[in-house]
């Protein structure tokens, strides 16, 4: 309800405003920039610099996005010394930590890849791979 005294109405806000100065603005580039440092060392700036290295996606599969809508690239470290390796999906990240981050096993799961075994057994060339579909 305005105040009919002028006077009143600015002591009024005068009193509001200093009552809610130091109340803090939420701002997610600050927060995001605080979260950086604090886990990794790093600035939002150094942040964006190792993404745009990167050609501004995953490190691993390009992704710009996230996977999970409006979150943004995590950020991939050594668990062991805390090294920042780069940036990448949640996916990819995820997938690294499913092979306990050991090279030899991702190495492994390319080499099974790249030469399934049934292929060792099948002659693929004559007979066609056995399907699921038939």
């Amino acid at each position: 309800m305005p105040y009919k005294d002028k006077d009143k109405q600015k002591k009024a806000q005068l009193e509001s405003y200093h009552r809610n100065k130091h109340k803090k603005v939420y701002d997610p580039h600050k927060k995001r920039n605080t979260m950086l440092k604090s886990n990794y060392g790093i600035a939002i700036e150094e942040f964006n610099e190792l993404l745009d290295y990167q050609g501004g996606g995953c490190a691993i599969c390009g992704n710009a996005v996230d996977q999970h809508e409006g979150r943004n690239l995590p950020v991939d470290h050594d668990e062991e010394t805390g090294e920042v390796r780069g940036i990448l999906c949640s996916h990819c990240n995820r997938g690294i930590g499913l092979f306990e981050h050991n090279i030899d096993m991702i190495q492994s799961a390319i080499d099974y890849l790249k030469n399934p075994h049934a292929r060792d057994i099948w002659d693929f060339e004559s007979d066609g791979p056995p399907t699921l579909f038939g």
